[in-house]
Order: C-alpha cells, then sequence, then structure tokens
C-alpha cells in the first residue's frame, strides 16, 4: 500500500506502506514484518515491535495533561489580549472624560507642560516609584492593606487627570491649525488614539506609556502643589 489514512480506529501493520500512515485518534502497532515511511498518530501513540522498518514517527497523544496544558496558553493567550484591548480602551476613553470634566481648568496644565514635559515626567517617576514603595511595605500587614489600596486609587485618579492633558496637547500638536476644530474632545481623542497606537508596539510601546504616565502624574502634583500655594 501506498498510503493509509485511519480516523478514530486503532491500527496494526505487518506488511508494507511506502509513503505515509495517517492516524487520527488511534494508536499505530507496527509489527517486526512491517516496512513503512513515516507514520504519524494524532490522539494516539505509535509502538513498534522489534525489527519493524520505520521511516520517521510522530505522534501527539492527546491526554489529560497535553490537553490542561493547551487550555492554559489558550487563557493566558485570551487574558493577554483581553489585558491590552481593555487598556486600549481606557487610554481612549478617559482622556476624553477628563477633558470634558475640567475643560476650563487645564490651560495652567498645559502650559506646565509645554515649558518643561522632562522635568514633569522625573517628578512623577519619583512620586510613582515613592507610591509603589509605601504601599508595598504597608500591604504586607492586614491594617495597611486599605492604604494601600487607597494611595494606589489616588495615584491612578492623579495620573488620569495628567493624561487627558498630554492627550490634548500631543493631538494640538499633531492637528496643527490646519485640521485643528473647536471641539476639545476631537483633539483629545486624536492624541489619545496615537498614543494608544504606539503604546501597542512590543516593549517600546510599554516603555512610551510608561514614560507617558510619569509625564501625567508629573503635571497633576505640580500643577495641585501650585494651587495649594495659591
Amino acid at each position: 500500500m501506498e498510503s493509509l489514512v485511519v480516523i478514530g480506529h486503532n491500527v496494526t501493520i505487518s506488511g508494507t506502506v511506502t509513503d505515509t500512515v495517517f492516524v487520527i485518534n488511534g494508536d499505530v502497532q507496527l509489527t517486526r514484518t512491517s516496512h513503512t515511511g513515516v507514520v504519524i498518530a494524532l490522539g494516539g501513540t505509535v509502538r513498534h515491535e522489534s525489527g519493524a522498518v520505520v521511516q520517521d514517527s510522530i505522534s501527539l497523544d492527546f491526554n489529560n495533561t497535553l490537553l490542561n496544558n493547551v487550555l492554559m496558553a489558550l487563557v493566558i493567550m485570551v487574558g493577554f489580549w483581553g489585558i491590552r484591548i481593555a487598556l486600549s480602551v481606557v487610554l481612549l476613553v478617559v482622556p476624553i472624560f477628563v477633558v470634558l470634566l475640567f475643560r476650563n481648568h487645564l490651560q495652567k496644565s498645559i502650559d506646565l507642560l509645554t515649558q518643561s514635559a522632562t522635568r514633569l515626567g522625573v517628578i512623577g517617576l519619583v512620586l510613582s516609584v515613592l507610591v509603589v514603595v509605601v504601599s508595598s511595605l504597608i500591604g504586607l500587614t492586614i491594617i495597611g492593606l486599605p492604604i494601600t489600596v487607597i494611595l494606589i486609587i489616588l495615584l491612578l485618579v492623579i495620573a488620569s487627570f495628567g493624561y487627558g492633558v498630554v492627550a490634548f496637547h500631543v493631538g494640538d500638536v499633531l492637528l496643527h491649525d490646519r485640521f485643528k476644530r473647536d471641539e476639545p474632545w476631537f483633539t483629545t481623542l486624536s492624541g489619545a488614539i496615537f498614543i494608544t497606537a504606539l503604546s501597542n508596539i512590543p516593549v517600546l510601546g510599554w516603555i512610551l506609556l510608561f514614560i507617558v504616565m510619569c509625564i501625567s502624574v508629573g503635571v497633576s502634583v505640580v500643577r495641585l502643589w501650585q494651587r495649594r500655594i495659591r
């Protein structure tokens, strides 16, 4: 026989198959008198007696361990892409909400951003690291856990406001006067789309997003400090 294809049954070969033996959901038994080319068993095993001549054999047994590993890999992959999609939605929606809510109080924050984005980024980085370190230390105790949650939520809120300012500024730079519209949400959406698109680039995107978040925290903190002094 030149080729053999079997689905849902076990196979015992004692003769010659010159080309391929392909078995789905079944085991393959090669006796000592068999001569075969390539033997492939999907969902089964390949066993051959001493003296059997086989060019090559490939088997994939769908046992519980394999199925669990495949399922776990699928869950991790779907979860990873789900997180990326959810993060992209947040990066698009949050700045528009911030700009619409604080549209009359953004100009001074934008002026801060245009003056020294690097300084704001350093301030945001230092504060973020400080919050993470303090939260990690006090979060080890049951009493400190609520404080940790409050600090993290506060940091996220601060970063959200600053991110709205950054997205608006990026959109304003991208659109220039030629494509600029009076609606601030359109400018903010343009900047948010640009940042979100870049953030989905492997490795480089995460670094860029981290820098944007540090600048966002810096903008909010410096602006709050200025209002407190006044």
